[in-house]
């Protein structure tokens, strides 16, 4: 699997390293959740924040007014035991 999963030859990674791992499980997980769930994915910036704008391909009119706005903690951390 690409990402968390990826060592760091027995050493703690570094925030720079730790982030691109995400960032590369990410983009694999939004890869196969497309394949279930047909949306757009944009990537872009907010306020100096890296956010992905999602928007479903089809959807219903009654739903055309409204927005989800999803914000993580940023508490998660995974933890690779050697």
């Amino acid at each position: 699997m690409v990402g968390v999963d990826e060592p760091f030859q027995g050493r703690a990674a570094t925030l720079a390293e730790r982030r691109k791992s995400t960032d590369a499980w990410q983009k694999f997980g939004a890869a196969d959740a497309k394949k279930h769930y047909p949306v757009n994915i944009e990537e872009t910036t907010t306020a100096g924040v890296r956010t992905d704008i999602i928007t479903p391909l089809e959807m219903p009119a009654a739903n055309r007014n409204r927005v989800f706005i999803n914000l993580h903690g940023g508490g998660l951390i995974l933890i690779q035991v050697l």
